[in-house]
């Protein structure tokens, strides 16, 4: 959305408003961040159907899965708001940094195996 606001003529003059346009500029990131989200979910849900990944590979599993894929990316855009209201920090920034770090552990005991060889 950032480079979005100096392309398009409209954020850019939604960013220099007051705090209306940052809110108006901050639900199109959302509703934006559900359309992606769905995108991707539809085409990952796809994906397992063409592997026979699905207990039923009809088109109504493949709907569904990609409807509770989305439901998650909105479940943690509420969560990553429900931190930032709180005031511990960005909380999107937060959550995508704890997911990189509960993986350090693994990533550390893959490395010491790899050594040990």
């Amino acid at each position: 959305m950032q480079l979005l606001t100096a392309v398009v003529p409209t954020f850019e003059q939604w960013s220099k408003d007051n705090q209306d346009g940052r809110d108006k500029i901050q639900k199109v990131t959302r509703y934006g961040t559900v359309l992606l989200g769905f995108i991707q979910a539809f085409a990952m849900s796809y994906a397992l159907k063409a592997n026979n990944a699905l207990i039923d590979n009809s088109w109504s599993m493949v709907l569904m899965v990609a409807i509770i894929l989305t439901a998650g990316t909105c479940f943690l855009m509420w969560l990553g708001d429900q931190i930032t209201a709180g005031g511990i920090g960005n909380g999107i920034s937060l959550i995508i940094a704890i997911n990189i770090l509960s993986g350090l552990p693994s990533g550390v005991q893959m490395i010491t195996n790899l050594f040990k060889e």
